[in-house]
């Protein structure tokens, strides 16, 4: 796993892992839902990052921040 500490934010930035699978779903639908309407693509797109995306050649950061 890669990551870049940011002490000045006190969070780290992951590659995707399945473990973020509902974060990765739940942080785009905030955002597509209001704005354009959660489609079956979508739903279907969000569910496999791994293999829509990442597979592909593309990649994906999530941005942990530890709870206090």
């Amino acid at each position: 796993m890669s990551f870049v500490s940011t002490a000045a934010l006190a969070a780290t930035i992951v590659d995707y892992a399945p473990q973020y699978q509902a974060d990765f779903y739940r942080l785009n639908e905030a955002w597509i839902a209001p704005n354009f309407g959660l489609e079956a693509e979508d739903i279907a797109f969000l569910s496999g990052p791994q293999a829509n995306l990442i597979d592909g050649g593309g990649a994906v950061f999530m941005i942990y921040e530890p709870l206090n």
